[in-house]
């Protein structure tokens, strides 16, 4: 029996609950489905097209509607929820749209689903600013509407939602104030993320407590400085805070980390924080820190490290702290360590060879000594960034290093590096091509966050440096630029099919280029500059059609530019 003359026996039937989620139903498929007049609740995600059809059922008795992930492409929410607005009381009490392109507004009759209890309309194209309507949902515990196309104020009537424990507004276009008038009555909030969006926190009593007590606040990218704001530490359940890029430049409270006793995540970034960094008090629970792009000073060595045992993620990048990378990191579980753009000096401790699951190690512009230790390829071998760039390392480039087989960004330039380019480079199995890319995107999900934070990198690329995100999964890149490297350009880097950035530039590398460097056909940068090359440029250069940046200048090459669109367009 088929699936039509399975849906024509359901039809005019008792049935009460119907799942087709996952199942291939198309919406042409469920349009011979008719008459569930006793159907309560609908689970039909992947497969819709269009609206449910009106001969469906009862749409006045539907309790529950969960159409997530579908593709109705250009379908307004209001033509969508025509059939329940027709209802003299519509019995919805849960909606859930979310990943769909659905389209328009969320209409003013919004209001009149007076059972609704959770709305989730995340990740549509729903634009125009949230009715005040919104407010007239007395019975709403969770409302998502993150990551659409919202603008215009946050209806301060959200207020009045005395049962609502999940608030998602993230993602959107929206401006304007948020004061006490917008929390009021939340007594039952537990999880707030309204980040990425350009609201301005002004409250009229400095010293206000909210009536709710959080386990998550995000506030991502909102104006809440320059002082540091207080209703933060009267949240003493928080696991979960971001207030990342939010003016904030008053010195951070001795009493702030304290407030805490249950935080996992922490991410304070990208503010104009500045005076002594103090982790006293900090909890044991804390998986991830980022204090990145702050004024902190202090001495790194000087906390207790391995009181943070499940500690995955650290980023410290772009302070003044000082001393050397403290040897007790050597004994936590971390997989990401950032502390590019500070002051720390000293040698690489051997305890850190005990970091087996680090796949970033980012350490440059600091003031680090001494030559990079050969356990770096021996132990350290899940490595995906390792960037020492902006250093004082001197020695040889271990060859061990070419153990890290799952490495895409190899960043080791500005330092007094010296010897040959190790010919084993051709090991490295996602810049060669051997195994494709992790496609992980480099992101860090705590367990409890629903965050997604993702690692970025400052490369040079292109002759600039810039700061990759959402595209660092898909920079492949080697820099040994500024060392004292001699000897060949080895062949055997030429087998790095995958490689997009190669600046070898500004060292002593002596022979011609390597003829069998027009199969790195990826390359989007060049640079072989300030070298003693010699010889002919090859003719296989013809062949590097994504060509951007291309720099051979101050060497002994000659003979003729070989003749192609791409390398000729780079000469004007």
């Amino acid at each position: 029996m088929n699936s039509s003359s399975i849906f024509q026996e359901l039809s005019s039937s008792n049935l009460i609950s119907l799942d087709i989620g996952s199942c291939g139903i198309s919406s042409s498929l469920l349009d011979s489905l008719q008459n569930l007049t006793n159907l309560i609740s609908l689970d039909s995600g992947n497969q819709l097209t269009k609206r449910i059809p009106k001969s469906l059922g009862n749409f006045c008795n539907l309790r529950e509607i969960d159409l997530w992930y579908n593709n109705i492409g250009n379908v307004s929410l209001t033509y969508f929820l025509e059939s329940f607005f027709e209802c003299k009381s519509s019995a919805l009490e849960s909606l859930s749209l979310s990943e769909n392109y659905i389209t328009g507004i969320i209409p003013h009759s919004i209001g009149n689903l007076s059972f609704l209890r959770t709305l989730d309309l995340t990740d549509n194209q729903i634009s125009c600013p949230i009715p005040y309507s919104i407010g007239q949902l007395s019975s709403l515990e969770e409302l998502y509407i993150g990551s659409n196309r919202l603008d215009g104020i946050l209806p301060d009537s959200l207020g009045q939602l005395s049962k609502l424990t999940y608030l998602d507004f993230s993602h959107n276009l929206l401006t304007g104030v948020v004061t006490e008038a917008h929390f009021i009555k939340l007594v039952s909030l537990k999880y707030l993320d309204g980040s990425a969006n350009k609201l301005i926190l002004m409250l009229h009593v400095a010293n206000w407590i909210p009536p709710f007590q959080l386990g998550t606040l995000s506030l991502r990218n909102w104006v809440l400085g320059p002082q540091f704001p207080l209703l933060l530490q009267s949240q003493k359940d928080l696991e979960i805070l971001d207030i990342s890029n939010t003016g904030i430049s008053s010195p951070m409270p001795k009493s702030f980390v304290t407030s805490f006793s249950y935080l996992l995540f922490l991410n304070m970034s990208n503010n104009h924080i500045r005076g002594p960094l103090t982790f006293s008090g900090i909890p044991a629970t804390l998986e991830f820190i980022d204090i990145s792009s702050n004024g902190f000073w202090g001495v790194v060595t000087s906390f207790c490290w391995e009181k943070w045992s499940m500690l995955e993620f650290l980023n410290l990048e772009n302070n003044s702290l000082s001393g050397e990378i403290p040897r007790t990191l050597g004994s936590l579980r971390l997989q990401y360590i950032n502390m590019c753009g500070n002051k720390i000096s000293g040698r690489f401790h051997s305890s850190l060879m005990n970091l087996t699951e680090l796949d970033v190690l980012e350490l440059g512009r600091n003031e680090l000594t001494g030559s990079i230790p050969t356990w770096i390829g021996t132990k350290v071998t899940r490595l995906r960034i390792l960037n020492l760039r902006s250093n004082r390392f001197d020695g040889n480039i271990p060859n061990e290093l070419c153990h890290i087989r799952h490495i895409q960004i190899l960043d080791l330039a500005h330092n007094n590096l010296s010897g040959n380019i190790p010919i084993c480079f051709n090991k490295f199995s996602i810049l060669s091509g051997i195994e494709s890319n992790l496609g992980d995107d480099f992101a860090y999900v705590s367990i409890v966050a629903r965050e997604r934070p993702i690692t970025g990198d400052s490369l040079v690329t292109n002759g600039r440096e810039d700061t990759y995100c959402s595209i660092l999964p898909l920079v492949m890149l080697i820099d040994l630029s500024s060392n004292n490297l001699t000897g060949y350009i080895p062949i055997e880097l030429m087998s790095l099919l995958e490689l997009t950035s190669l600046n070898l530039s500004r060292n002593q590398l002596s022979g011609s280029i390597p003829e069998k460097i027009g199969n790195m056909k990826e390359l989007i940068s060049l640079d072989l500059s300030v070298n003693r090359l010699s010889g002919e440029l090859p003719m296989s250069l013809s062949s590097l059609h994504f060509l951007s940046r291309f720099n051979v200048s101050f060497n002994n090459l000659t003979g003729i530019i070989p003749t192609c669109t791409q390398l000729q367009s780079l000469l004007h």
